[in-house]
């Protein structure tokens, strides 16, 4: 497992921002050998928070979590244990391994169902002008 996802909503301007901050810390940690200090930390940012929950609903987090906590040795396995439709937790499973939020591996005729991550952290900031 690797580290901690963060997901959040931030503007163009902020993205844009961060990503060159990110680009540039890892370059001088390249370049100073000092790469040990990276974090890590993978990041997914979205320009607004209807589209954060599109991708991260609540059905779909309990997967992840479940998939946090133990990874499932099939598909039917991992409909079970979150008390839903297999086509369901399918289509599901499709998505956020599409995005690599999770990972599905064959194991035989079954998949091998797996959250790369030890925790998703999604973060959600009320900007202050609101009246």
């Amino acid at each position: 497992m690797t580290g901690t996802l963060e997901v959040g909503v931030e503007s163009w301007e902020d993205f844009k921002t961060s990503s060159l901050e990110s680009a540039d810390e890892f370059d001088t940690a390249v370049d100073t050998g000092e790469t040990e200090n990276l974090t890590g930390e993978d990041t997914y940012s979205f320009g607004d928070v209807q589209a954060l929950f599109r991708l991260f609903s609540p059905r779909r987090l309990e997967l992840i979590e479940e998939l946090i906590a133990e990874p499932a040795e099939s598909l039917s396995l991992l409909a079970e244990r979150v008390e839903r439709n297999k086509s369901e937790v399918s289509r599901d499973v499709q998505l956020l391994a599409s995005r690599e939020i999770i990972s599905v591996e064959s194991n035989g005729r079954a998949k091998r169902i797996d959250c790369p991550y030890t925790a998703i952290d999604i973060s959600i900031s009320v900007p202050e002008d609101l009246p």
